[in-house]
């Protein structure tokens, strides 16, 4: 499991705590891109600890990482781990990403698992 550093603004905290109080969701879902892989990162809104994290670096050999399809199947473990631990309600970080391409494959791969995001 790869765990990641996440470094935030004090405004960026306070945006996003005022924004996942007011849908009222425990769990925030966030995502990093780099050139080469894709990441999930689920993390707990109250303790602002890593729940969990998955990413491209887990694909088999020979598959891209970098790609709309990488990005679809790490959104699909991501919504599978989500059921494994009983988490049912998250709220969607999109940080500075624009909502398309990648981004958008991953949240529409959770959203076919049933969850609302």
């Amino acid at each position: 499991v790869l765990i990641m550093i996440v470094k935030r603004t004090k405004t960026e905290k306070k945006r996003i705590a005022i924004r996942a109080k007011s849908v009222g969701r425990r769990y925030e879902i966030s995502v990093r891109k780099t050139n080469n892989h894709f990441y999930g990162i689920v993390y707990d809104m109250e303790g602002k600890n890593i729940v969990f994290s998955t990413s491209s670096l887990n694909l088999k050999e020979g598959e891209k990482t970098s790609n709309k399809d990488a990005a679809q199947k790490v959104g699909l473990a991501v919504a599978s781990e989500l059921k494994n631990r009983k988490i049912d309600s998250v709220f969607f970080n999109k940080l500075t990403y624009q909502y398309h391409g990648k981004l958008a494959s991953f949240v529409d791969a959770i959203r076919s698992q049933g969850f609302a995001i």
